[in-house]
């Protein structure tokens, strides 16, 4: 039973750290997530469109994120390092953090567009 508790313990210090670092420093350091990634996405992407056959290529902060978690799974495959899924999860959380942002953004615009409607 103490190895049980002692595994269960590992694994939330491990969501809890990860998001400390996506809430705290991270944001702070370099802004809101979604703002953030779609930043990296703009970039990705005209960078992508100079390639033959990639031209209209679109990528979201979502898109982003998920693509680090490729770098982290990638380098979590060559060795383990705890730091690779601390940040495969906090990329996870931002994921949704941007897909939420998004939503509550295109809502909010929605309304104000309403209100300038009448």
């Amino acid at each position: 039973m103490t190895a049980h508790r002692s595994t269960q313990s590992a694994r939330g210090l491990i969501l809890i750290d990860a998001h400390a670092l996506v809430g705290g420093e991270r944001e702070d350091q370099y802004g809101a997530p979604l703002d953030c990634h779609t930043s990296i996405a703009e970039m990705w992407a005209a960078w992508l469109r100079r390639k033959p056959g990639l031209e209209s290529i679109k990528l979201t902060a979502e898109d982003v994120c998920w693509m680090q978690v490729l770098v982290k799974a990638a380098r979590e495959a060559h060795a383990h390092k705890r730091d690779n899924l601390i940040d495969a999860i906090g990329y996870l959380e931002n994921a949704e953090e941007c897909r939420l942002e998004r939503t509550r953004r295109e809502e909010r615009e929605r309304r104000n567009t309403k209100e300038e409607a009448r």
